[in-house]
């Protein structure tokens, strides 16, 4: 798991809503070398860091 408090770059994913917890976890590095993260819940794939939503 990434930090406590990340959610999901999907703005859609239901993580974000409040109603399920957040699951997002390393999934291996670009060709780059930039981390990857999935997030569990919606499926979605992104590098960088996950994103805050205040």
């Amino acid at each position: 798991m990434v930090e406590p408090g990340t959610q999901c770059t999907n703005i859609d994913c239901p993580s974000n809503s409040g109603d399920e917890p957040t699951s997002i976890k390393k999934r291996g590095k670009t060709p780059k070398g930039n981390q990857r993260y999935l997030c569990n819940v919606c499926g979605t794939s992104f590098t960088g860091k996950a994103f805050i939503w205040n």
